[in-house]
């Protein structure tokens, strides 16, 4: 399926969402145009899926929430838009159906620790944009379900470890990131749709890479 089809799909069924009062658009900054649940709508879906999903976006959180609260049966978490300043390292919750994580807009997080996501086998979106990382986790990278890694805006991140094992990863943003040269095994993610390389560090692209990647249908670069 096109890239094209699929933008068409996805604003259908927003119109349809938004005729059935399940979505509002809304005006943020720029005038640029949004959409976001109905309150209403939103504690609802909440309530329903409590068992399975974890939301303390703009919590003013400090510290991850507490180890009761990772609950096996989580399939996903949102941490966006808080304080968190440190994972501590050891910390390595056991989510083994974890699919979603988001924890952008945690500014002050530099560093998470290889331990942290060992457990969480099933993720499959990783959101780590706006952050202070400088170093992603080895685990991450060994990921082999991860299908959209988000790095937008992480300007202290330099560099990329090998990411030959993501096969499977569709999406992957570095907009705005602070790396200098296009991670190594970038030649092995033959399933990437979505390649955001619009840093103003990077300043070479090696040759032979893009023939590889045959199902590449939006590359963005300086």
């Amino acid at each position: 399926m096109s890239r094209l089809v699929e933008f068409d799909q996805e604003h259908s069924i927003l119109n349809k969402l938004e005729n059935a009062c399940l979505l509002e658009w809304v005006t943020k900054d720029y005038n640029t145009r949004c959409v976001k649940k109905h309150d209403l709508i939103r504690d609802m879906a909440l309530k329903i899926m409590s068992c399975r999903c974890m939301v303390e976006a703009s919590a003013q959180l400090r510290d991850l929430p507490d180890k009761e609260k990772w609950k096996e049966g989580l399939e996903k978490v949102s941490l966006m838009n808080n304080n968190i300043l440190e994972i501590r390292s050891g910390v390595s919750p056991r989510c083994q159906r974890l699919s979603t994580l988001l924890l952008l807009g945690n500014g002050g997080l530099r560093r998470i620790p290889d331990s942290f996501f060992v457990l969480m086998c099933m993720l499959r979106v990783l959101d780590l944009s706006r952050t202070g990382i400088e170093v992603l986790p080895k685990s991450i990278v060994d990921s082999e379900n991860l299908v959209a890694l988000l790095l937008r805006w992480c300007s202290k991140l330099k560099c990329l470890p090998s990411l030959a094992k993501l096969c499977a990863l569709r999406k992957l943003d570095l907009n705005g990131s602070g790396i200098e040269e296009v991670p190594e095994g970038m030649e092995m993610l033959i399933n990437l749709k979505y390649l955001n390389l619009k840093e103003e560090y990077l300043k070479s692209l090696p040759c032979g890479i893009l023939p590889r990647l045959r199902h590449l249908q939006c590359l963005i670069v300086w």
